[in-house]
């Protein structure tokens, strides 16, 4: 019981010492993102179903396209917002 009381203790702790950008990328499952894709001449802008993410080592970032269902992979100068 006292370990447990501990580990919640301790939990709750390094939960509140995060900052609220911290804790947002942490939650960020089951929203959805609008990420644009700005190149020289074009501007795409794509809507995810959940996460955007990116794997280590990368410069781009993948998702789930909300209006086909497919993988979609990106990379460049890229813009993300949570909607």
């Amino acid at each position: 019981m006292k370990k447990t009381i501990t580990f919640l203790a301790l939990t709750i702790i390094a939960v509140s010492s995060c900052t609220d950008a911290s804790r947002s990328k942490i939650g960020g499952y089951g929203n959805t993102y609008k990420v644009t894709v700005i190149g020289g001449d074009t501007t795409m802008v794509f809507h995810s179903t959940g996460k955007v993410l990116s794997e280590d080592k990368s410069d781009g970032y993948y998702f789930t396209n909300e209006s086909n269902g497919k993988l979609v992979e990106v990379s460049g100068n890229v813009v993300i917002e949570q909607e």
